[in-house]
């Protein structure tokens, strides 16, 4: 069920070097903060549903009550004696906004906004959104002002957030600037689509992570890895103040050339160049692809040398590192029952990712009964699939919805394709067989390019023969029009980048048949 709550949001500043350097103290602390904003909530109506290890997740019926446990629990805090040296500070985020509460957990982009924002909240403040100021500013607790902030922008989300710090008489007066989400480097690219679903899967990567300086995402092509990846390194920023980095290599680059590329290090570079690159401040590299059997010693010699880096690896086959990894298979979104009479968005998130690709490609199209049925008959025959449902998603531009569903099940039904990684393969056929040849050939010219790269790079590799320069930004917008590539815009200027399924398949599709 979808409705509207009040979520409240703590951490405790510094946590993962407190649990490493003062393990008994902090559990301690830890029980005790877990404790106190409990308790605070339950007297406001509302209720913790989530613990993990730095804080604790709760929801309340409104925002003035989320904000007035917000207090109670910092006033507490703040005349605790606590057994760790200097103390704990914690960090609190309120918001209010549409979420589903499923199994007794809430799911929704709401949830990865308070999350953003207790990214940016300095310890032993309590930050509030726009949307909960307004929900609340007629009922705040006695004595509470909202301090305007500003507005910042927030990680991996398209609109930025203007956010109020509560002020009390009983909350240490703390004009401690916010943190900004550039303040810890990295080279982490704003994504151009919202990220649907995947929530409880961020939470278990954090807390898989910080189990581990070693993970492993698993998965066929195209099943979200390198999506979940990026998107649970860009909420662990604050963890990791030595830096973020994604390496993703280009096709046929070793990946420590690749590592040593984006730490801005000569490309003959080794391990060694690379751990004092990344110094002593904890740091987490994102190793997106790439040949195992490369990247395993690679990994172990960078744990060995830099005893505050993780690295999070992102591949169809673990590293076999033995006792250093922890390893997890990244699941399909969850889909409609086939003949399920009256599909659900806010329950099954591959549903909701068709409907919202759905929408950009084709604003006109409504989502009504007969939409979502279609929909939803689609995302079971594409197996949950993420990149085969957008890619599907975005041709209801070109093609009527039910045609198109028809289309697609014949082409996978054909095919015999039951595993998702069969699944896209046969998705990825489909569409290439719509492009025209022009297109065709710039995607298999773009395909060489390394993760992500700028116009300018993208012309000089892609046009000659058949395409002239002035032909490559309109022939890349209906690559991305057609979910093949996508672009972000950065500080730096615009960016594009092509799906890894999608660089692996044209790369192999072009060798087959060069246009």
């Amino acid at each position: 069920m979808i409705r509207s709550s009040a979520f409240l949001f703590t951490a405790i500043e510094d946590s993962p070097r407190l649990w490493e350097d003062y393990p008994e103290e902090m559990a301690g602390a830890k029980e005790h903060h877990d404790r106190v904003v409990n308790a605070a909530a339950q007297r406001r109506g509302g209720r913790v549903f989530k613990v993990v290890s730095e804080g604790v997740c709760a929801a309340l019926p409104s925002a003035a009550e989320a904000v007035g446990a917000a207090v109670e629990a910092q006033s507490r805090f703040s005349r605790q004696a606590w057994p760790l040296p200097g103390g704990i500070r914690v960090r609190m985020a309120v918001h209010w906004g549409d979420a589903e509460e499923r199994g007794g957990d809430y799911f929704g982009v709401a949830l990865s906004r308070v999350a953003r924002v207790l990214a940016l909240c300095p310890g032993g403040q309590v930050l509030v959104t726009e949307a909960a100021r307004r929900e609340a500013e007629q009922d705040l607790p006695d004595e509470a002002l909202l301090r305007d902030r500003g507005v910042h922008p927030l990680r991996g989300l398209q609109d930025p957030e203007h956010l109020f710090q509560v002020v009390h008489p009983d909350l240490p007066a703390d004009s401690t600037p916010l943190r900004s989400p550039g303040s810890v480097p990295n080279n982490l690219v704003p994504e151009s689509t919202s990220f649907v679903g995947r929530e409880a899967e961020i939470a278990d990567v954090q807390q898989m992570l910080f189990a581990s300086r070693l993970l492993s995402l698993t998965g066929p092509a195209g099943i979200g890895k390198s999506r979940l990846a990026s998107q649970s390194a860009a909420e662990m920023c604050d963890r990791h103040p030595g830096g973020v980095w994604v390496v993703e290599p280009a096709a046929g680059e070793p990946l420590l050339a690749a590592a040593a590329r984006v730490l801005a290090l000569p490309a003959a570079a080794g391990a060694q160049e690379l751990a004092a690159r990344l110094g002593g401040q904890p740091a987490l590299l994102v190793f997106d692809h790439g040949e195992p059997a490369g990247a395993a010693p690679l990994a172990a010699e960078l744990l060995h040398r830099c005893p505050g880096l993780s690295i999070l690896w992102s591949g169809r086959a673990p590293l076999d590192l033995a006792g250093d990894e922890l390893v997890w298979s990244v699941p399909p979104l969850a889909c409609p029952e086939p003949g399920d009479p009256s599909p659900d968005p806010g329950r099954w998130d591959a549903l909701r990712l068709f409907q919202e690709r759905a929408a950009a490609a084709a604003p006109a199209l409504g989502s009504g009964p007969g939409f979502l049925n279609c929909a939803a008959r689609l995302c079971a025959s594409l197996g949950g699939v993420p990149l085969a449902i957008e890619i599907v998603a975005a041709a209801v531009a070109i093609r009527p919805l039910q045609a198109l569903a028809e289309e697609v099940e014949s082409a996978v039904n054909a095919a015999g394709a039951v595993l998702p990684e069969e699944i896209l393969d046969c998705v990825l056929r489909w569409r290439w067989a719509l492009l025209e040849p022009s297109e065709r050939v710039l995607l298999a010219r773009l395909a060489r390019l390394p993760g992500t790269f700028a116009l300018e790079e993208a012309e000089s590799r892609g046009a000659g023969g058949e395409i002239e320069d002035w032909q490559v930004l309109e022939l890349l917008s209906r690559l991305a029009d057609a979910g093949l590539a996508a672009c972000s815009s950065t500080p730096g200027g615009v960016v594009y980048r092509l799906p890894n399924a999608v660089r692996e398949f044209t790369v192999s599709a072009a060798a087959q048949s060069p246009a």
